[in-house]
């Protein structure tokens, strides 16, 4: 999981972050690796409660079959 700045030459995205978590599952035989990546302007931005957070939707409906 983490969080990164976003850097380009225009001042418009001087607040943007880019907030990632990656895991795979099921965690006792692994069969499945997600990374998720988003880009978000503003605060808060938290890549375990944000990115991991939609991690664990995409497992739950993968999980679901």
């Amino acid at each position: 999981q983490g969080t990164s700045s976003l850097s380009t030459n225009e001042d418009s995205t001087k607040d943007m972050y880019a907030v990632e978590f990656c895991g795979y599952f099921p965690t006792d035989n692994p069969k499945y690796s997600i990374i998720v990546s988003i880009n978000k302007t503003g605060l808060p931005a938290s890549g375990g409660l944000m990115a991991g957070d939609a991690f664990r939707q995409f497992v739950d409906k993968i999980m679901e079959k």
